[in-house]
């Protein structure tokens, strides 16, 4: 049986992991696109050495497969899915466990 105060801590810490999967996802896609069209421009006019250019080619489908697998955009409404569910669980008097539960239950169906 959680208390109040324990669900508000999971729902605090289920906000800051939908924080942290919503920036690895900005910072992994954005670095990706970033270096592709970083290949592209280099590709036009060259101004990167062929080391840095070999290595931004490799890089951008790299962090691309890792984006596809980590899935950080599905992590991140999971989180938010399940924090909203426990918000309105505390916001009423039901007990705070059912809340915590259902939330559970959202979180391993984005798995």
């Amino acid at each position: 049986m959680l208390t109040r105060p324990e669900a508000h801590a999971r729902y605090g810490a289920w906000r800051r992991w939908e924080r942290v999967w919503s920036w690895t996802n900005i910072t992994l896609g954005g670095t990706s696109v970033g270096m592709g069209a970083l290949v592209a421009a280099n590709t036009k006019t060259p101004f990167l050495t062929p080391f840095w250019t070999i290595a931004c080619a490799v890089a951008a489908p790299v962090l691309t497969f890792v984006l596809t697998t980590l899935k950080p955009q599905a992590e991140a409404a999971a989180f938010k899915a399940a924090a909203r569910e426990l918000e309105k669980g505390l916001a009423t008097d039901e007990d705070p466990s059912a809340a915590v539960v259902r939330g559970i239950d959202i979180l391993n169906g984005a798995k």
